[in-house]
């Protein structure tokens, strides 16, 4: 999947071109530190020999979390600001770093032909079918099969490069194993993101919606979503105010409760994508996903099969994906 859709040549330059534009003197590492490139790897610093670990990944974040990862999100954005604005100053005309490298910024595995995509796609909907509160409830499992499509499909299309908003660099990938915690004693101190194959250029609420849809308990994310992006809105102009840029001038909070709710969208179909695969124990992961034919199956001919069987056989797993694919229902088939 990784030679197919080109990821590792992606990332690569990524850490080899992209990120040395990005370095902001006064800005606190948000990604691990590049060693070396080679042909077929990427050598990164150690990061548990500094302390950083993930989070356990059947447990979503807490307070304490959620605010260190929208903080290293924030740092991450304003380099891509700050880089943008000072080149602008330079060429005395606005600038967009997507005009030198539009080629780097592709939409990778989410577009409606991937296999991947397509196959968590309809697999959603074939659970829906056979395992949610909707299941036998005809004129809605209609809507579902006539509206499926076009609302996935919907979702990509918020992660294309916006004529309304200011677009930054994304991440695009921010579950649990992508966000690496530092701790002072039991409480997390920093966090730093691994992982940029999925990078793309478009408004920032997209990774900030992403985030929270990923990471929280969805009572959590919506008694504390608007609370969030405030959160995240000052971190931004904070780090945009040390280099003389006017957080208005870029995006307002208004602009930011705005397009987040434009990217709800995006931040649950994605969800719908990552956590069917990865919200089971390390051993069972490990079990199912060595097999290379197993995996090449679920992942790009049948993933129905297994998210069904998944549910069969755990309970936790079977709400945690079924509160998902309702939603969807809920929010964007019947409303």
């Amino acid at each position: 999947m990784v030679k197919e859709l080109k990821l590792y040549e992606k990332e690569s330059k990524f850490y080899t071109i992209i990120i040395e534009k990005l370095r902001t003197p006064g800005i606190k590492a948000w990604s691990a530190k590049l060693i070396v490139a080679l042909e077929d790897a990427l050598v990164f610093e150690d990061l548990n020999s500094l302390g950083y670990r993930m989070h356990y990944k059947l447990k979503t974040l807490d307070d304490a979390h959620i605010f260190q990862a929208l903080r290293t999100l924030a740092r991450f954005h304003a380099s891509s600001i700050i880089y943008e604005e000072q080149k602008s100053v330079e060429l005395n005309r606005p600038y967009r770093i997507y005009e030198d490298y539009k080629d780097y910024f592709d939409k990778g595995g989410y577009k409606i032909t991937a296999p991947w995509f397509s196959q968590c796609m309809i697999a959603a909907l074939e659970v829906v079918k056979s395992h949610s509160k909707y299941a036998k409830t005809k004129d809605i499992i209609d809507k579902c099969d006539r509206k499926w499509a076009n609302v996935w499909k919907a979702a990509l299309d918020l992660t294309d490069t916006s004529s309304k908003y200011r677009n930054v660099i994304c991440h695009r990938d921010l579950w649990n194993n992508n966000l690496m915690f530092h701790y002072k004693g039991n409480e997390p101190d920093d966090c730093l993101l691994v992982d940029f194959q999925a990078a793309r250029y478009h408004p920032p609420a997209g990774d900030v919606v992403l985030l929270l849809f990923c990471n929280l308990e969805a009572s959590y994310r919506e008694e504390n979503f608007n609370r969030c992006l405030k959160y995240y809105h000052c971190t931004l102009q904070h780090i945009l105010e040390q280099h003389c840029i006017e957080i208005n001038d870029i995006i307002s909070l208004k602009m930011l409760q705005e397009s987040a709710k434009d990217f709800r969208l995006w931040g649950l179909v994605a969800t719908a994508c990552l956590v069917p695969q990865f919200w089971m124990k390390d051993d069972l992961t490990t079990k199912i996903f060595t097999d290379s034919n197993q995996f090449n199956k679920i992942l790009s001919q049948d993933k129905a099969t297994f998210i069904r069987k998944m549910c069969d056989e755990n309970v936790e797993y079977r709400i945690k994906v079924l509160d998902l694919f309702e939603e969807i229902v809920c929010e964007y088939i019947l409303n």
